[in-house]
């Protein structure tokens, strides 16, 4: 065995030692002042060509002439440069009054050129960017004096211009009012470059309008007016479900079941927007969500988003969440909000509790919460991403109050605190990129609430098609939870593709009376197809649990079709 492992290395090696193997060169570089009389040796490396080493030269040789070195010269001999510096060239002086920005301080810096353009460049945006989109400076008067330069800054700020109306191009049904709000190009406002630069990722937020070429500015005597060539996109949506079910409490009546999904974007042209959710799949059991949000509120700036939402659990209790929240959007892709939530929570058929000998699993209790939210997206399109990144942050905190029934005995109640500090904080991450012709996506959804006193009814349901697939819609109730998503996207053509995912979580369900945890998973794969009636989604999964391990005989069939209009 030794043996082998001996011939083994001997034949490496060998193999190694016969490999041409470029050589390298040592180049050496030997500089000197005017004053000096011998050279000194200030580099020394090995370089694998001599293309290489001149390309260090030369940065080396401008780094020496942004420092004031304009006399500097050279000669090489075999493999060795010789640099001589010359005198070095600084300013005595650069005047600038007038200026639109507080003037840089010349004195004793190095004569640069590149640093002279560099600041002229930096005057020149300051003034586009302030209203003076066709300002001109340049250096005069420059004279030089024992190596001491001086010179004089003009400055022409031309024309002041302002934002007019935005002018739009294409079939859209949009209000260009709202555009200039909404793009923060205020009409009688001062020019501003950034903004317009700052067009394209703005509209990329916007789900019903497409960019399609750069913007462009108009200008008109003291007005700048952009152009803006935009196609109108498909972007509400409306799917549902409906069945007809024999009504078991009620003889010859029927039960409806179902559920529907209904969103609008650019209500009015000025880009409010209205969702409705309602879900009825089990009996007596229904979820409703009416949202609606207005992008420039009062023509200014700000968000504002309304959230309700209902939840009934057949006879034992009903959710109740109100959440109001007013945000600013920066010139980038970045929201901020300041959020208030208020969440009450009634039992429904309390009567039956009256002879209960202990605490029940759920109660009544009410819980009030402020907090801030953060959002940030930079996804090249909003329905079929292939790149970017999509972030919800949010947290809120306040105080929750049990609420005593008065069917069960103020024993009860003993040992529990009525009023306790509550927090709730949420993310929601997504990342896409691409990989040679497909797209991996990546997620992260978690969620923590904070209280020790938690009843059931006020856990946070996991689980089902936009969370943990290979699972029953909201199968697992949690206090805290996290889950990973990991997806392959291969496009198929247009807008359809094939795709495969894992969903792994972990979840802990943390009550007053009792703890539980969990890390369900589900894997599988489906088929994104773009049709004339809208995007037929179809996904098959499997899932597993500390109930239940993968089988096929519980595998989930996902689907439904969304029509856009």
């Amino acid at each position: 065995m030794r043996n082998d492992i001996f011939v083994f290395l001997a034949s490496i090696m060998w193999i190694y030692l016969s490999l041409d193997l470029p050589a390298q060169t040592r180049w050496s570089v030997q500089e000197r002042s005017d004053t000096a009389k011998t050279y000194q040796l200030i580099y020394q490396k090995d370089f694998k060509d001599s293309l290489a080493y001149q390309a260090w030269l030369k940065a080396y040789k401008i780094a020496k002439q942004k420092n004031g070195y304009l006399e500097l010269n050279t000669y090489t001999q075999a493999q060795t440069t010789y640099l001589t510096l010359g005198a070095r060239h600084t300013w005595a002086y650069i005047r600038s009054s007038t200026l639109p920005t507080k003037p840089r301080k010349w004195q004793n810096a190095p004569f640069s050129l590149s640093a002279l353009e560099e600041y002229k460049q930096k005057i020149l945006t300051f003034a586009e960017n302030n209203g003076h989109p066709f300002a001109q400076i340049r250096l005069d008067s420059l004279a030089m004096q024992d190596n001491k330069w001086r010179g004089v800054w003009e400055y022409a700020p031309h024309l002041l211009v302002r934002f007019d109306t935005v002018i739009i191009v294409g079939k859209v049904k949009v209000k260009p009012r709202f555009l200039n709000q909404y793009l923060r190009l205020g009409i009688k406002q001062p020019y501003n470059h950034a903004k317009i630069q700052a067009i394209r990722t703005r509209l990329q937020r916007l789900p019903y309008l497409r960019l399609q070429k750069p913007p462009d500015v108009q200008f008109i005597q003291d007005r700048a007016m952009p152009v803006l060539h935009l196609t109108q996109i498909k972007a509400n949506q409306f799917d549902g479900i409906i069945g007809v079910l024999p009504n078991e409490n009620q003889r010859g009546q029927v039960l409806l079941t179902g559920e529907a999904n209904l969103l609008f974007y650019n209500i009015f042209a000025q880009g409010h927007s209205f969702k409705l959710q309602w879900q009825r799949l089990q009996t007596e059991t229904q979820r409703l969500e009416l949202q609606t949000g207005f992008q420039t509120l009062f023509n200014t700036p700000l968000q504002f988003h309304i959230d309700f939402k209902l939840w009934k659990q057949d006879s034992s209790f009903l959710n109740r969440t109100f959440e109001a929240k007013l945000g600013y959007t920066t010139q980038g892709s970045s929201d901020f909000f300041a959020q208030f939530l208020n969440q009450k929570s009634n039992l429904g058929n309390a009567s039956n509790l009256y002879e209960n000998a202990q605490l029940p699993a759920i109660s009544e209790t009410r819980w009030q919460g402020y907090g801030i939210g953060y959002k940030v997206q930079t996804l090249d399109d909003l329905f079929f991403p292939r790149a970017g990144v999509l972030c919800v942050f949010s947290i809120h905190t306040g105080n929750k109050e049990i609420i005593k029934n008065r069917f069960l005995a103020d024993s009860l109640y003993r040992g529990l605190t009525l009023k306790t500090p509550q927090t709730l904080s949420k993310i929601d991450f997504q990342s896409f990129w691409r990989v040679g012709k497909g797209v991996i996506k990546a997620g992260l959804q978690g969620a923590y609430l904070a209280n020790n006193q938690l009843f059931q009814n006020e856990l946070l349901p996991i689980g089902g098609l936009t969370s943990i697939r290979g699972h029953n819609q909201n199968a697992f109730l949690a206090s805290q939870y996290a889950i990973l998503t990991a997806e392959y996207r291969q496009p198929i053509g247009g807008t359809s593709y094939l795709f495969m995912f894992f969903d792994q979580a972990y979840y802990e369900s943390r009550t007053w009376n009792g703890f539980q945890a969990d890390a369900p998973s589900g894997v599988g794969l489906g088929a994104s197809i773009s049709l004339k009636a809208g995007i037929f989604s179809l996904a098959y999964a499997l899932g597993k649990s500390k109930e239940n391990a993968f089988a096929l005989n519980r595998a989930k069939l996902h689907f439904g079709i969304v029509n856009r209009f």
